[in-house]
């Protein structure tokens, strides 16, 4: 997933060599999910049904199934925001597989015909998705590691672990407490000095996301094109968030939210989540030569002192 993955489990009434099993069996799930989920890799299961540019009505593993239904509420939650559909603009900005890069407006116009996840429909019966345009690709990469993060915690409950935090490139998810018997500290870095933390949150039980313009990008000209893409528009995100962090119950709604509140811009963004219940988000905004840091209304009860 062009990360990397971190578990941190207290050993507890454990043995190391019993959790370093566990630990095994959640990385070769991580594996699994890559194989997948991947844009990148071309044998993934993800690439051959965008390779198939004859595709109509594709019959997928459930699990792959069940992942796409579930992007489609994130999609009508932020009213077409979140779109797994984006990858062919993620291509043509050179941030997928095929690194085109800075595509005129035509391009953009061109390639708009056919981004949105209306554009896929679910038969439920059968397990199949029917594609309305074969030049139709999906993406995952909004909640691939999220997804992932949600996938091992479950293979550490099943195996009655209940302390640890899973991460995998600042998308996590804190279970139980650490090893000193308290929540778990979570550092929100400075977009700007990577060596600086802005806050910390205390969390348990809950995952934890973060989005942001520092990680991936580049710079032509210069102006600096983030990997973070309107789907509607079809251009690169450009307004004043550097990061964006939510948390939520589970890691899949994490993930998801993060980018489409970055898209939506720090005034729309809030007003998302605060109609949302149990999230709740943080968010680094530049002002001129400043930073500010915005919260959702109960964000301050898991911000530490």
């Amino acid at each position: 997933m062009g990360t990397t993955v971190e578990f941190n489990i207290p050993i507890g009434n454990k043995s190391a060599a019993v959790v370093g099993k566990i630990c095994d069996i959640a990385e070769s799930e991580v594996s699994r999910l890559d194989i997948m989920l991947s844009i990148f890799d071309k044998f993934s299961t993800v690439s051959k049904i965008n390779n198939d540019y004859k595709k109509s009505i594709v019959k997928v593993p459930l699990e792959l199934f069940q992942l796409v239904k579930r992007a489609k509420e994130y999609f009508m939650v932020t009213q077409g925001l979140f779109d797994i559909t984006v990858c062919p603009l993620t291509e043509i900005w050179g941030f997928g597989p095929k690194k085109e890069g800075r595509p005129n407006i035509q391009t953009i116009s061109k390639t708009l015909e056919y981004i949105g996840l209306d554009k896929i429909e679910l038969d439920e019966q059968n397990g199949t998705l029917i594609f309305k345009d074969p030049r139709v690709k999906i993406d995952f990469g909004g909640i691939a590691k999220g997804y992932a993060v949600d996938q091992t915690v479950a293979i550490f409950k099943r195996r009655n672990v209940t302390n640890g935090l899973i991460n995998m490139g600042g998308d996590l998810y804190c279970m139980g407490t650490n090893s000193y018997n308290k929540d778990w500290s979570i550092g929100i870095k400075d977009p700007e000095n990577k060596d600086k933390i802005l806050a910390r949150l205390k969390i348990r039980d809950k995952a934890v996301a973060t989005s942001g313009n520092y990680e991936n990008f580049y710079i032509y000209n210069k102006k600096r094109y983030t990997h973070i893409i309107n789907p509607k528009s079809g251009y690169t995100v450009l307004n004043n968030l550097m990061s964006v962090t939510i948390i939520a119950d589970d890691c899949t709604t994490a993930d998801a939210l993060a980018t489409a509140v970055f898209v939506l811009g720090e005034s729309k963004g809030l007003a998302l989540i605060e109609k949302l219940a149990d999230i709740e988000c943080l968010l680094v905004v530049k002002r001129g030569n400043r930073q500010d840091i915005l919260m959702s209304k109960g964000m301050e009860r898991y911000v530490g002192k």
